[in-house]
């Protein structure tokens, strides 16, 4: 039945959105929402995700391991927001990379960015590495500020994530990311051995009130 106060019963209908918040996010004012990356597969082929839940991922990891200056990228999406959504201060982003190249002036830069359906509204991007990185693996975390964006009904948070590889490709190379919430064995990253993650990971900042 509907409050006395006409401002609590705006409240308590808007809590009918599809992102809830702990009572930590309240009282500390943050709204922080954890989100995994994965993927699925109908008879479309492959289907990238952002969900709070830890689901199975159909792949572990994807690989790209051809051509000059070449690219291996994913766009991950957030199911469209019930209800008019805002978000905005500092994220944080998460994954690992394993990748392999056999000439020294090759370079690696991984990129991560989020969009309101394809408006960019935040960018990260890694360390640059080079040819220690050789059959290597590492482990990527970085802050993204977020523009204050409002999300309308419809639109879909989405979060893309990139390697770039810079330089003339020689012999067999490859260039891998991680995506998978329960963390299991890759080809590349295995955590049961290399103490790394398979997870991708991505904290938002939502605002409660808006």
């Amino acid at each position: 039945m509907p409050l006395a106060n006409p401002e609590l019963t705006e409240f308590t209908t808007a809590s009918q959105a599809i992102i809830s918040y702990d009572w930590t996010n309240i009282a500390d004012g943050t709204g922080n929402r954890l989100f995994y990356g994965f993927t699925t597969q109908d008879s479309t082929g492959i289907n990238e995700h952002l969900s709070t839940e830890a689901e199975r991922s159909k792949t572990i990891e994807t690989t790209g391991s051809s051509g000059n200056n070449f690219v291996v990228t994913k766009d991950f999406d957030l199911t469209a927001f019930n209800l008019p959504t805002t978000i905005g201060g500092t994220g944080l982003v998460s994954f690992c990379i394993a990748a392999n190249m056999n000439i020294a002036g090759g370079t690696i830069i991984a990129s991560a960015t989020l969009k309101n359906n394809t408006t960019i509204i935040a960018t990260a991007i890694s360390e640059t590495y080079s040819a220690q990185i050789n059959g290597g693996k590492d482990y990527i975390i970085m802050p993204m500020t977020i523009n204050e964006t409002t999300f309308q009904e419809g639109n879909v948070l989405r979060l893309t994530i990139r390697l770039t590889r810079a330089g003339t490709q020689t012999g067999t190379e490859y260039m891998s990311f991680t995506h998978d919430p329960l963390n299991r064995d890759g080809t590349y990253i295995i955590p049961s051995t290399d103490g790394l993650t398979s997870q991708l990971k991505i904290n938002i900042p939502f605002k409660p009130f808006n």
